[in-house]
């Protein structure tokens, strides 16, 4: 019997749409496949106590990987450690970053119990939204403390023995503040900055060994950061570009899966790093009328 022309339409069409969908089916395949190299990895993760670190945990737990969580709030980290999923696999360093002697002890405890983790996630910062003048020096060198030399001290204490077993990953996170000045945030930037330009020094380090490095740069996201009382008057423009940190987590672990070097989110802030390289004097004007800063003429009055 002759199949009428309608249904041979339709099987083609079927067809051809099933065709389409093969390519989406094996790249969903490939990142179930792929998620799966964190069973039985550990990661340790500074700043767990909250925001970034907080769902990183999640992220990484639900994953399959040990969660070695570090933060100065022994309470919160804890209560962190048992809504993951099978909390006993993980543990909890309960250390105040800004001091090498508290991190040498937390490294040495982690060391002794978990070996190096295959996965060091520096994430633990502070942020603060005021002039540079009405920002007390005691204030840059807090931040500065934290977000950078609390980076450096984990750095040192568990690369050694990254290298030594001949794999790991560091992943350092940065901000979009790291790579263009903001306004109000000279303490912030300078930190950040820092960051950055050792993770890019520390990158060609670090090739020809197992051990890659990430660095993170991050655009507004919904964190305890902007908790601060310095925010109060923060842009309600800005805030509402405001990203959830499930977004960042999911770009921060397809980053580590494609040993990425750099993720930058969103990714249209790259558009502005691009243009400060390429042309300077644009970028500031843009970002000036951005923040609806006028530029004082030569000779006229204050």
């Amino acid at each position: 019997m002759a199949v009428p022309n309608f249904v041979w339409f339709d099987m083609l069409k079927t067809g051809f749409l099933s065709s389409l969908a093969v390519p989406e089916i094996v790249r969903i395949r490939r990142e179930n496949n792929l998620s799966r190299q964190y069973d039985a990895k550990s990661v340790l993760i500074t700043g767990a106590s909250r925001g970034i670190g907080k769902q990183l945990a999640q992220d990484f737990a639900e994953e399959g990987a040990r969660c070695l969580l570090v933060a100065r709030d022994a309470e919160a980290l804890e209560e962190n450690r048992s809504r993951l999923p099978e909390p006993d696999r993980h543990a909890c360093y309960p250390c105040d970053l800004s001091g090498k002697e508290n991190v040498d002890a937390m490294a040495r405890q982690v060391l002794a119990e978990h070996g190096p983790p295959d996965i060091l996630v520096n994430n633990a910062g502070v942020s603060r939204y005021t002039l540079f003048l009405d920002t007390p020096i005691e204030e840059h060198e807090a931040l500065m403390q934290i977000n950078y030399w609390g980076m450096l001290y984990c750095t040192y204490a568990f690369l050694p023995a990254m290298l030594e077993r001949d794999s790991g990953h560091i992943v350092n996170l940065s901000s979009i503040s790291g790579k263009l000045g903001t306004v109000r945030h000279t303490a912030y930037c300078a930190s950040k900055f820092a960051v950055a330009g050792f993770s890019d020094s520390l990158y060609f380090e670090l090739l020809g060994t197992g051990v890659n490095i990430m660095i993170v740069n991050p655009g507004v996201v919904e964190t305890h950061l902007f908790d601060h009382d310095s925010f109060l008057d923060f842009p309600d423009e800005v805030r509402k570009m405001m990203k959830p940190p499930h977004l960042l987590t999911g770009a921060i672990l397809r980053g580590i899966r494609r040993r990425k070097y750099e993720v930058t989110f969103p990714r249209g802030l790259w558009a502005g790093v691009v243009v400060r390289a390429v042309w300077p004097p644009l970028y500031r004007i843009l970002q000036a009328r951005f923040l609806k800063i006028r530029r004082k003429r030569p000779g006229a009055s204050a």
